[in-house]
This record gives C-alpha cells, structure tokens and sequence, in this order.
C-alpha cells in the first residue's frame, strides 16, 4: 500500500498506563507518515524504546504488578527476590532474617527479569540495574525504609522492624540503567 504506517514484523504490546504501544520491530515501520513527518528524526540519538517513551513505563507497570521478580548477578543463578517498586526504582531488604541474596553488591550491575503475577511462567520483561546500597539515617533510607516496612507481612518484630534493618540488614534500590529492556 502507498503511504501511512505499516509494521508487517511487529508484535504491539499494549500498556495500561497511558495506553502506549511499543513495536519491538522499528525498522520494519515505514521511515516516514502519511502526514510527511520524518519518524527517524523524532528518535535521533536516543533508544527506540526511550523515545517511544514506553520502555520505562513498561519496567515500572511490569515491577510494580509483580512484586517479586528474579535477580541474576555476576553470572550466578537467578535468585527471587521480593522488592517494591517506589519513585523510578525498585526497593528491597535483604540480609539477618530478611530474604538472602548473595553476590550482589553496591554498584553492581544486575539483570532483573520480571515475571506475570498471574502466570509466574510467563515472563514479561528483563531490565538490567544499578545496585545502590542505602546507608541507615540517610534521606533516601528516610523515604524508602516507611514503605518496606508497611508493605512487608508478617513482621516478626512489628514496628521494632525499621531499627532491625538499620542494625542487619541492607536496603538496596535497583536503578534501571537507561539500556533497552528486553520484552518477552
């Protein structure tokens, strides 16, 4: 056909935030619009998924939705991890009686790979982070130590939980690092 948009290799993921879609296959998009607008130039210099504006709005839904998701670092075996997703990062404890989780560290890089909350089988998208350790009293612990604790069922030490952590546990946030996310 003559002029407008077509994507013949294309699978179209739909989101429920903002209703985005996301065509995994670019190149096979037609390089300009019926309306003669070149579509090359609205990406130039950025990741297909960034300038679509849909990979970070799929990391954050797909995270958030799921709740745990597999951690994989420095070549070892993915490890479930149970973490929350708050202001663009997600948020986890770890260590004393808190989930184990070995081998990682701050500053590593990770691969996250979230799985459907539905259908634990189905994985929706793997998204590579940054680790940042959170130091006890800093403002960041401030801010994300109050939602952990409210979310985190059966607390053994009910709101004596927070200081337990500060005492021996890690809080770490994992930052995605602005790589393309691979969609399953």
């Amino acid at each position: 056909s003559s002029g407008g948009w077509y994507a013949p290799r294309s699978r179209c993921w739909l989101l429920a935030v903002g209703c985005r879609m996301l065509a995994d296959d670019l190149p096979a998009v037609r390089p300009h619009s019926s309306a003669g607008h070149d579509v090359r130039s609205m990406r130039a210099g950025q990741p297909r998924w960034q300038a679509a504006g849909v990979g970070a709005a799929l990391i954050e839904e797909a995270t958030r939705r799921s709740g745990v998701f597999w951690l994989v670092a420095d070549g070892r075996e993915g490890q479930p991890v149970w973490a929350r997703w708050h202001d663009g990062a997600a948020h986890l404890v770890t260590g004393g009686i808190e989930q184990p989780l070995a081998g990682v560290h701050d500053g590593d890089r990770v691969l996250v790979v979230v799985r459907s909350k539905e259908r634990q089988a189905d994985r929706v998208v793997q998204w590579w982070a940054r680790v940042r350790e959170l130091p006890p009293g800093s403002e960041q612990w401030s801010q994300v130590v109050p939602m952990l604790h409210a979310q985190r069922l059966n607390a053994p030490d009910g709101p004596e939980q927070p200081a337990r952590w500060a005492r021996e546990s890690r809080v770490l946030t994992l930052l995605p690092d602005g790589e393309e996310p691979v969609i399953r």
